[in-house]
C-alpha cells in the first residue's frame, strides 16, 4: 500500500475522519505536540500573523506530516515542516 493511502487510513482509523476535517475540539486531542512544538507556533503566529484559521491549517498539515512517517504524536520537525508549506504559499 502506498504511503499517503496507509496515512489516510491511519487517520480513519483514529478519529473517523481525513484530517482536513478535524474541528478545533477535535485538533487539541489528535495535534499534540510539546514545547519545542508550542514555540514553533507562537514564533509563526508572530512572524507570519497567523490568525486562528492559518493556526488550524498548520496543525492539519503537521498531523499528516506526522501520519505520512507513521509517528503517534506530532514533533516540532512536524510543525517546522507545516510551517514551511505555509511560507512557500506567501
Amino acid at each position: 500500500m502506498p504511503v499517503s493511502l496507509k496515512a489516510r487510513d491511519i487517520q480513519l482509523r483514529r478519529q473517523g475522519v481525513p484530517n482536513a476535517q478535524l474541528t478545533e475540539h477535535e485538533l487539541q486531542r489528535y495535534a499534540r505536540y510539546d514545547g519545542k512544538g508550542q514555540d514553533l507556533l507562537r514564533d509563526a503566529t508572530t512572524s507570519f500573523s497567523l490568525s486562528a484559521r492559518g493556526l488550524h491549517r498548520v496543525l492539519k498539515i503537521a498531523r499528516t506530516i506526522a501520519d505520512l512517517q507513521q509517528s503517534a504524536g506530532l514533533t516540532a520537525d512536524h510543525i517546522a515542516e507545516a510551517i514551511q508549506y505555509r511560507g512557500a504559499r506567501s
